[in-house]
């Protein structure tokens, strides 16, 4: 059982621990602590940080499908949004009068997901490094 799988049972719930397990794998690799070491953080295939127009409009195209007629793209879509971070929020449109209950809903848990990780990576413990002179 992954370290963090409680921690992400008891904030996210279990449907969605698995993207959030791979989501915190990410974020120790990439910041270095990796098992393998930090140049193999870069070297496993991680999705390059979108710039931010790329970023707006794969938002903009995953948020509408968290509309679409079926279940399975509905999934897909909001399971992608969750994969590429707290990042998105930004770009997630607003809710108007006029959205389905559905898409509503949706909306509202990925902003409560992604808050609450975005909580989470804040406070991992991370490892500094202090080289040079260190006598005053």
């Amino acid at each position: 059982m992954h370290p963090l799988f409680s921690q992400a049972q008891s904030l996210i719930g279990i449907g969605l621990c698995a993207v959030f397990i791979s989501i915190a794998d990410w974020t120790s690799n990439a910041i270095g602590q990796d098992k393998l070491g930090p140049k193999n953080a870069v070297a496993r295939n991680q999705k390059p940080k979108l710039e931010a127009v790329e970023l707006e409009k794969k938002v903009a195209k995953l948020s509408a499908d968290l509309d679409d007629t079926k279940q399975a793209i509905r999934d897909q879509a909001e399971a992608e949004l969750l994969e590429l971070g707290p990042s998105v929020v930004e770009f997630l449109p607003p809710i108007g009068a006029d959205a389905s209950a559905e898409w509503k809903m949706r909306i509202d848990r990925l902003r409560e997901s992604l808050s609450k990780l975005e909580t989470l990576q804040v406070t991992l413990p991370s490892t500094v490094t202090l080289s040079g002179n260190m006598s005053g």
